[in-house]
């Protein structure tokens, strides 16, 4: 099942959060000196592109060989510049979980295993570059309800889906955060 298949996954974990260690403190430092605007809109152009790629493609749905070190790596890197700059770790985690083939369950543990050190990660290098204020905090305690139903909703929807409308919903859902990415730099 996919409870047992994330269950044995530890060393993609780890190697995967090793690389979100390396590309927090990365992160950090560009968003302190990069126009995150130039930064959300690469992001965004990549999720339309990749999400775009995965709808239009049928993919046979078994476990595809990756490799830890040029695969897991390279997609724990991403995600923790991302976490750092954006605090958005989220989109190469995902994209590996489809180049990996991940059902729905190993997804979402591997995915739930993986975010809250990032988010830890990153929020101490928010703190170390005094990014993090009376303001900021008071955003993320509103935030918070939003995030409980989210959760929530998500947890319900995971569990009433079958892999290949899964595989369909995450595809929408990378291209729809790139055009809300695109939609946030009008502003």
């Amino acid at each position: 099942t996919g409870r047992s298949q994330a269950v044995g996954r530890w060393r993609e974990s780890l190697v995967l959060g090793l690389g979100a260690a390396l590309g927090v403190p990365v992160g950090v430092a560009a968003l302190v000196a990069v126009d995150t605007r130039l930064v959300r809109a690469a992001i965004a152009t990549f999720l339309i592109l990749f999400g775009a790629y995965k709808l239009s493609r049928d993919d046979a749905r078994s476990t595809q060989e990756y490799d830890l070190l040029r695969t897991v790596l390279p997609c724990g890197i991403a995600s923790g510049v991302l976490g750092g700059v954006l605090s958005a770790p989220g989109p190469p985690a995902v994209i590996l979980s489809r180049i990996a083939k991940w059902d729905s369950v190993t997804t979402r543990i591997m995915l739930f295993r993986f975010f809250l050190p990032v988010q830890i990660l990153a929020t101490v290098g928010f703190w170390r570059a005094g990014l993090i204020t009376s303001l900021v905090l008071n955003q993320a305690l509103h935030a918070l309800p939003a995030v409980a139903l989210a959760i929530l909703a998500g947890t319900y929807v995971n569990r009433r889906i079958n892999t290949e409308d899964f595989d369909s919903l995450i595809a929408v859902l990378l291209v729809t955060l790139g055009l809300l990415s695109f939609l946030s730099l009008a502003r």
